[in-house]
């Protein structure tokens, strides 16, 4: 379970992502119960929730990148002929 400095930067973009949405939902439940004179369910707290509970597991998902394989002179070349 090896990250690297692209997975970590993505995380947080995610975070700040999530964040930036969060606000957004939380202005407008807060606009509509002000609408509405009187506070409703609060309903952004499944969204918010959910979505942290996945970027709380993201570090522990293995990386979908393959292993660098620059080294490997097994594989074939464009013309389908294996370098040796």
């Amino acid at each position: 379970m090896t990250h690297n400095e692209d997975d970590v930067k993505t995380w947080v973009a995610e975070w700040r992502l999530w964040g930036g949405v969060s606000i957004v939902v939380l202005l407008v439940w807060g606009a509509w119960c002000l609408m509405r004179g009187s506070f409703d369910t609060f309903w952004p707290l499944g969204a918010i929730v959910v979505w942290a509970g996945v970027l709380l597991s993201a570090p522990f998902w293995p990386s979908r990148r393959k292993p660098d394989t620059s080294d490997d002179t097994s594989r074939p070349n464009p013309e389908g002929r294996r370098d040796v």
